[in-house]
């Protein structure tokens, strides 16, 4: 077992040790870390002898390990012995309600709804907010637990409490669980030659697909590319680099850096099929993978980014056990760009800002935006071309 994940391990040990009520001699306790451990103890201590109602200490205790967990960031939780049993075998179950999601502190947001999906039938919109799935809170939960919630087997059902962001209101969709196919992104002509592609899941766009895509818009006369990844939250640093392959061959992706440890450096696969320019539309919801993409086609490509700053998910996260059964889901190593910014937690800034619209509703907002890009993109290529 590596040394970071001993220290976590450690840590939670000591916390529990202290929490059933055994002591550590003096000396110890003048150390910080272990008077914070003490002080945990005597809040522990000072609910189950005080509060209003009898509380249950295992269920005292992980609420604090959520709480803990939660605090870093939104990716990183703490898993029952179930929960950590279930997500390590299948993060996610194949049916899908097609609702894509981010966490932003405690509130659970809707990046994106798939067409012809359960979620969009039921008149679910990117910006609403997701409450509780079957009665559960989503306020306490990782990011990995709200979407192993949200899947299930196809066929099966969930209900959600949601917050409408057009007409803030609370609903309470029943929703039926299916397998979602198609290969997660569209792909047509706007605006005489500008190609534009919308990924949808990253994780369900293969090289081979998006490559026949891109070699069909140069056919019909694209000159450039608008690469829409807002609400793409999907994907790993895998899918990244297929797709990223596609525009910068084997050059640079990202590189991962663990704490204390070298950095290891991540490359696209592949062979370029594009080759003229590219811009990529992105927004609060461009998450994860999408994140990495950019970051690289700007970095090695020249990409032009336009639209809002990005999600800032650039880490990447890994199951730890626990002696309990029980486990984490942490986040241990950063992504760094080809050009070498982080983004975890800050986003990625656009060089061209297109604030989102919210007059007429999120799917006139979403459209508007879309087309003031596209004409900020047609401007620019009537100017004279940026230097590679």
């Amino acid at each position: 077992m590596n040394s970071r994940r001993s220290g976590v391990l450690l840590s939670l040990f000591l916390a529990l040790f202290l929490g059933l009520g055994f002591a550590i001699d003096g000396t110890s306790l003048r150390d910080p870390a272990y008077r914070s451990l003490s002080l945990f103890a005597e809040v522990t201590g000072l609910v189950e002898n005080n509060y209003v109602e009898p509380v249950d200490h295992k269920a005292l205790l992980q609420g604090a390990y959520q709480g803990l967990l939660g605090g870093l960031d939104p990716l990183s939780g703490f898993l029952t012995a179930e929960e950590y049993k279930r997500l390590t075998a299948a993060p996610e179950a194949p049916g899908r309600i097609g609702a894509d999601v981010i966490k932003v502190g405690g509130t659970t947001l809707i990046a994106s709804v798939v067409p012809g999906s359960p979620a969009e039938a039921a008149g679910l919109h990117p910006a609403d907010q997701i409450w509780a799935i079957d009665g559960r809170s989503t306020r306490e939960l990782c990011l990995p637990q709200i979407r192993a919630l949200l899947s299930g087997p196809p066929g099966s059902e969930t209900t959600l409490l949601v917050f409408r962001a057009d007409d803030q209101r609370r609903v309470e969709p029943h929703l039926k669980r299916k397998e979602l196919n198609g290969p997660g992104f569209v792909h047509r002509l706007e605006l005489g030659h500008t190609g534009y592609v919308r990924v949808q899941d990253l994780s369900r766009v293969t090289p081979s697909a998006l490559g026949s895509a891109l070699t069909e818009l140069k056919k019909k006369g694209a000159t450039r590319l608008l690469l829409d990844l807002r609400g793409s939250t999907r994907g790993d640093a895998g899918s990244a680099a297929s797709i990223a392959g596609l525009f910068i061959g084997s050059h640079p992706l990202a590189t991962e850096r663990a704490r204390g440890a070298q950095a290891k450096p991540i490359a696209a696969r592949g062979a370029a099929v594009w080759q003229a320019p590219v811009w990529i539309l992105q927004n609060s919801t461009t998450a994860g993978a999408a994140e990495l993409l950019a970051a690289a086609l700007r970095d090695e490509a020249n990409a032009r980014l336009i639209g809002e700053k990005s999600c800032g998910y650039g880490a990447r996260q890994e199951f730890i056990p626990l002696p309990s059964g029980d486990g984490l889901v942490l986040s241990v190593a950063e992504y760094r760009a080809p050009g070498g910014e982080e983004w975890n937690g800050r986003g990625l800034k656009p060089e061209i800002a297109v604030a989102f619209d919210w007059t007429g509703g999120w799917a006139g907002g979403d459209e508007k935006q879309l087309r003031r890009s596209l004409e900020l993109i047609t401007a620019a290529a009537e100017e004279t071309p940026r230097a590679a």
